[in-house]
């Protein structure tokens, strides 16, 4: 069993915040019943930990009731250092003198000063001559500099009692150790809020000015921390000079806590900016960083008429790329916040063709416009467009054929691709013949045949329909399904039955075509419709395994999963919980499971174990984290997890069922949920945004894993599942996560023609490039940390040149500094490496990387001449690298 007891985490100053570093565990042990659930440090130095010492534990999936559950024991450890000198453990009280207590003020340890703070209150407040004596020392000391921890402990006794002197104060705004005057801003805050208490909530206009003014000083600090706690303070003070004087943070370095202090303000302040916003009558003195964050923050669609007037505006700026990210924000809040025909207007600007408003990148101006799309098709409206933005959306839309004829590739977002989508929908006059003959191009990549298609699909007259039903028996699958898309919108029955039809026919499409069976069961009448598409078919087995995964995953009913078991004629296992099942199961899995063999079961692509629950920090979110899970539950309640799923769902992941207006349902595990809106997490992992007006009907729902996932193991596999599942996180067992920095968050370049094309035309390097070129799916390592080659894709650029397996990562830098890889035991020339688009040498087994703030993508290609089936190390080196993720 995996109990341990880790080191309190390191901290260090991290900008305006802290880091905390984990350190190597301090107590592991194999007893099932040690449970240490905290740990603190007593006055003698000694480390007491609370052991709840039980054998079974809570999390959801285990009965409260359970009588292995122990309610009578538990322990308290006391632990001390080998060479840790005796320490007299006296009581801290208001019995002792208020000259002792005021000495242990200067004390090295928090807990002395704390006790001693605690205890001078008491005295402060029952006795006189103490408060003599108190108020002298603190004249004394707050004349001596050198004493400012001495100044901070007497102002947080003082605080405790609702004082707050200002000669101590004065002292601490003075300091030279930009941590106390981070303390001393803090405390102003607290007094802010101590005066508005005593005056009914309120602050008059001198004392704003007062406030606002020091917090004017203090947010242009050089220490960070003092900026961000200055933040915080100027958001009590309900005036827009308050709020202008907030964002001057923005003209010194921000960092994630400094940017999330100054989010919050600008929301706490909102009810006092905005009004003057939207009458015009306060811009933040012009200044475009303060008003893309303030705007952003606050998300309010009463401001969009204002921000497309300001898009109108020349920015100016001492620093252009403020002014580009202020109209990249602004312009983003239109696509996001505004109505039909505050869009409209938006996308007048974006594709003007004399003066378009200028955008840092032209994706930015794609990503918008299939915003602005995407909200017009939710609300079933086409937007009243200006002639010469029609005329440019057109040509942009030919420009986008263009590329596609010469073989030039067009990511998702391309402007040109995303203004062929909106022709039909927004009834661009003299576009549907053109499109309609592109969706039918053979000639054209599917990409854009699609786009068409989905352009014409919205036209919804019967020519429309005719040519949808004729499309879904086209010969590239993509067209053929996007094609079935169109047609359920109004013929939901044909539309099923074209989709089994076409799996029966092309079971080489089983993947696609599931997941737009998945679709469709999300539509109104969905299951009823598959149900009746599948009566007297026969499917291939495979490709009817296909099927019944991906509809399991939106919840597919008993009836529609017993009919892709006889249309597929599937010869399954039909694995159902009993107390026979649970004790032969949980014998096998001692003495003939295998562990390693079950992790790699764990990563079959048809069980989509990884894309639903997380291991050593990787993997999907849907499902519970799995890296403890064999030390936290018993055995017998993760069989019944396995093969009974809605039995016991852990807190937290019971799923949700919405229906649309528009016959939409979604089955997910709630994120978030506002007064206007709902986030789901879906069954991929994908984050869906439902507005409530949009919500017909929403209910409590089931576990998002399915029953009878283990139906297509054989009983052995089963075992071997349930071995790997139940060794998770044990102590004494092969499957513990170690903290070893081994990078494990990977993802493998699938097999394409397209990418194969790709490097035969040019060199390895290519993988830096275009990544619409590349397909790639998550391959987490293992849990042992390396990530295994073993059936990943191949590529040899050219005769002579080794075949190679390409994996990709991203490093989210918060600080930056070297990220120092290591590669273990990789045999030279075995590994290539890229990083920011750029080739690195490796010279020996580690390499440097500088790496600024931000995201950072480090390419790997492995030489699979050289490494064949075997695994590969890569790790971090916890003792070089200075930059932090």
């Amino acid at each position: 069993m995996r109990s341990v007891v880790p080191w309190s985490p390191t901290t260090f100053e991290d900008r305006s915040g802290y880091e905390s570093v984990q350190q190597a565990e301090l107590i592991k042990t194999p007893h099932v019943a040690f449970r240490p659930i905290d740990a603190k440090q007593g006055l003698d130095g000694a480390l007491y930990i609370a052991d709840w010492y039980n054998p079974i534990i809570q999390h959801g999936e285990v009965d409260f009731r359970d009588p292995r559950r122990d309610r009578t024991h538990g322990r308290i450890w006391r632990l001390t250092h080998k060479d840790q000198k005796p320490v007299i453990n006296q009581p801290i009280t208001a019995k002792d003198s208020v000259e002792r207590n005021l000495e242990r003020l200067a004390d090295d340890a928090d807990l002395v000063r704390l006790f001693a703070g605690q205890s001078l209150r008491q005295q402060i407040l029952s006795s006189g001559p103490a408060r003599a004596s108190f108020d002298a020392y603190v004249q004394k000391v707050a004349k001596d500099q050198a004493r400012g921890l001495e100044q901070l402990e007497l102002s947080w006794v003082l605080e405790g009692l609702g004082n707050f002197d200002p000669t101590l104060q004065k002292s601490l705004f003075e300091s030279t150790d930009g941590r106390l005057r981070a303390a001393y801003t803090h405390q102003i805050a607290n007094q802010i809020r101590w005066v508005k208490t005593s005056q009914f909530d309120s602050l008059d206009a001198s004392q704003i000015g007062q406030w606002t003014a020091l917090g004017k000083r203090l947010v242009q600090d050089d220490h960070p921390r003092v900026r961000l706690e200055a933040v915080r303070l100027l958001a009590q003070l309900p005036s827009v000079d308050a709020a202008q004087a907030a964002c001057l943070a923005l003209q010194r370095p921000m960092d994630r806590f400094l940017d999330f202090a100054l989010w919050q303000t600008m929301r706490d302040l909102s009810s006092v900016w905005l009004p003057e916003f939207r009458a015009g009558k306060f811009r933040f003195s012009n200044d475009p960083a303060s008003i893309a964050f303030a705007l952003k923050a606050a998300e309010d669609p009463s401001t969009i008429d204002a921000v497309l007037k300001m898009l109108d505006e020349k920015i100016t700026s001492d620093a252009p790329a403020n002014a580009q990210a202020a109209r990249s924000t602004m312009a983003i809040l239109v696509a996001e916040l505004g109505n039909g025909a505050q869009q409209a207007k938006l996308i007048d600007r974006l594709i003007d063709p004399v003066a378009p408003t200028t955008l840092p990148d032209e994706a930015l101006r794609g990503q918008l416009l299939q915003a602005i799309l995407d909200a017009s098709l939710r609300r079933k409206e086409a937007l009243a467009i200006e002639p010469a933005t029609a005329v440019a959306l057109t040509k942009l839309a030919e420009q986008a054929i263009a590329k596609d004829k010469n073989s030039e590739s067009l990511a998702p977002a391309d402007l040109g691709l995303v203004a062929l989508r909106t022709l039909g929908p927004w009834r661009i006059a003299g576009t549907r013949a053109r499109i309609e003959a592109i969706s039918q191009d053979a000639s054209s990549t599917s990409a854009v045949r699609v786009a068409a298609l989905r352009s014409v699909a919205n036209f919804g007259d019967d020519a429309a329909k005719n040519l949808l039903a004729q499309l879904t028996q086209d010969a590239s699958t993509d067209v053929a399904i996007a094609a079935m898309e169109g047609q359920a919108d109004t013929n939901l029955g044909a539309a099923s039955k074209s989709l089994i039809g076409r799996l029966v026919s092309d079971p080489s499409g089983a993947e696609s075509l599931s997941n737009a069976a998945a679709g469709f069961l999300g539509r109104k009448d969905g299951a009823a419709n598959l149900l009746a598409a599948l009566q007297g078919v026969s499917v291939d087995a495979s490709a009817a395994r296909q099927l019944k995964s991906a509809l399991r995953k939106m919840n597919a009913g008993g009836d529609l999963i017993k009919a892709i078991d006889a249309a597929g004629k599937l010869e399954e296992n039909r694995w159902v919980l009993s107390d026979e099942l649970r004790s032969k199961w949980l014998e096998l899995a001692q003495t003939q499971g295998d562990p390693v063999q079950g992790e790699w079961i764990y990563r079959r692509s048809e069980l989509q174990c990884i894309q639903c629950h997380k291991i050593g920090g990787v993997g999907g979110l849907v499902g519970p984290d799995l890296t403890s899970i064999g030390a936290q539950a018993p055995a017998d309640y993760l069989i019944e997890s396995l093969l009974n799923p809605a039995a016991k769902v852990k807190e937290g992941y019971n799923a949700k069922l919405v229906r649309t207006e528009n016959d939409e349902v979604l089955a997910g595990i709630p994120v978030r949920e506002s007064d206007s809106e709902v986030v789901l997490r879906l069954a991929d992992g994908k984050e869906v945004t439902i507005k409530k007006d949009e919500i017909q009907d929403i209910k409590e729902s089931r576990s998002l894993m399915p029953d009878g996932l283990l139906d297509s193991l054989t009983q052995a596999e089963a075992i071997h599942l349930l071995r790997f599942i139940t060794e998770m996180g044990k102590i004494d067992g092969k499957m513990l996560v170690a903290l070893d920095g081994a990078v494990r968050q990977w993802e493998a370049l699938q097999w394409t023609e397209k990418a194969h094309v790709l490097f035969n035309r040019t060199s390895l390097d290519s993988i830096v490039g275009d990544q619409s070129n590349f397909t790639w799916q998550l391959h987490p390592a293992l849990v042992s940390g390396s990530v295994p080659m073993r059936s990943l894709a191949t590529f040899r650029p050219h005769p002579g040149v080794p075949n190679h397996t390409f994996l990709r990562t991203k490093f989210a830098i918060t600080r930056a500094g070297d990220v120092v890889l290591d590669f273990g035991s990789a045999p030279k020339g075995s590994i290539s490496l890229w990083a920011d688009g750029k080739p690195v040498p490796i010279e020996g087994k580690t390499v440097k990387l500088p790496m600024s703030q931000g995201d950072h993508w480090v390419f790997v290609g492995v030489n699979r001449d050289i490494i064949g089936e075997e695994s590969v190390s890569i790790s971090i080196d916890p003792n070089l690298t200075t930059a932090k993720q």
